[in-house]
């Protein structure tokens, strides 16, 4: 289990490196004049998620210390015997349990994403975005075709500033594209041009 637990943190810390990337990517489009936008991986409230993760630190940690009383043990062991039960499916729960396990094992579950707009030089947050609700149909198109244009480049590991970096030369766009307000699709274009 504490090795299970580990390989889930390493699963979420890749999340977290690859947003890390996906950022540097962002850096290089001026999102507004002045400003970019910045992806923010925030830790889930889901309550299923955050107490699995509590379940799993409590049952794994200090596992293999030898000062531990008979009644420590056996609580360790009644938490570690709940967890394995929950994830291999209880009798009269297995659907319920399955549906669980996929929520609390996958990592990517464990967050929720939002999007910072800051100023480039200061990092000051403008406005921060954790859903397009409220946005005029202009904002969210550029939202989207920003963290479009970063997830491009980071697919494709593009990357500005190099002397030799791979380089991406077709893109296809579908009839979605062009229902956008022209300021949108220009602003689209031009970030597809700097890739």
């Amino acid at each position: 289990l504490a090795q299970f637990n580990a390989w889930l943190r390493r699963q979420a810390d890749e999340i977290r490196g690859r947003v890390d990337v996906i950022n540097e990517a962002l850096s290089a489009i001026d999102y507004n004049p002045g400003r970019i936008i910045v992806l923010v991986a925030e830790l889930t409230v889901n309550q299923d998620v955050r107490q699995f993760r509590s379940d799993l630190r409590e049952a794994t940690a200090d596992a293999l210390s030898t000062n531990e009383t008979d009644a420590e043990i056996e609580s360790r062991f009644e938490r570690i015997r709940h967890i394995i039960e929950r994830l291999k499916g209880r009798v009269g729960h297995a659907d319920s349990d399955r549906a669980w396990m996929r929520r609390v094992t996958d990592v990517r579950n464990w967050y929720t994403f939002a999007a910072s707009e800051q100023d480039r030089v200061t990092g000051v947050e403008f406005e921060h975005y954790t859903d397009s609700d409220g946005k005029s149909g202009g904002q969210k198109e550029k939202l989207a075709y920003t963290i479009l244009a970063a997830s491009l480049a980071y697919q494709f590991g593009l990357e500005w500033g190099v002397e030799k970096s791979r380089d991406f030369r077709f893109a296809v766009i579908d009839e979605a594209f062009g229902r956008g307000s022209d300021a949108s699709t220009r602003y689209a274009l031009d970030l597809f041009a700097k890739l």
